[in-house]
């Protein structure tokens, strides 16, 4: 409860920066990822959902995500902060932590960082590790629908 607590403060630290205070974009969807781990642990598929909160700063996109991961008997809730490359919007890295539950085993911290590319489906590398588990590569992909100022932003020509 503490981790959870210290998550929130720090992401609400964040959100109170004068960086906030502009228009910010939205973004929500489902993931899904292979689960390779480093060493004897077999293979596994994960689902989730995350949802994003992006803000233009100079001439890049910066932004926090909060999302959960459901993996055979582990789930897992992170938040992360992204950035875009500067003047390539559709390009970035995440990075943040995560805690994991997991059935019969006590809960579980940990980090993980992403590099993902995309429009509106997008794909992602992503990199994991909870403590007493092994290091994690999962690559995936993922759908994201973007809204401003409450509508829904279409690619240009849509309607």
């Amino acid at each position: 409860m503490r981790i959870l607590i210290s998550i929130i403060i720090l992401l609400s630290t964040a959100i109170s920066t004068p960086l906030f205070a502009q228009r910010p974009i939205f973004s929500i969807g489902p993931m899904i990822h292979i689960n390779l781990p480093y060493g004897p642990a077999p293979m596994s598929f994960s689902w989730g959902v995350e949802a994003a909160v992006w803000y233009p700063l100079e001439k890049s996109l910066h932004g926090v995500d909060f999302g959960f991961d459901v993996e055979r008997n582990k789930f897992r809730l992170y938040a992360e902060y992204q950035q875009t490359l500067p003047e390539i919007t559709l390009i970035g890295f995440s990075a943040g932590p995560c805690i994991q539950v997991e059935k019969n085993k006590p809960v579980s911290i940990g980090a993980q960082g992403s590099l993902w590319g995309n429009v509106y489906l997008g794909v992602d590398a992503r990199i994991r590790y909870i403590a007493g588990d092994a290091f994690t590569f999962a690559p995936g992909l993922y759908f994201k629908l973007p809204f401003y100022n409450g509508n829904i932003i279409l690619p240009v020509g849509a309607h």
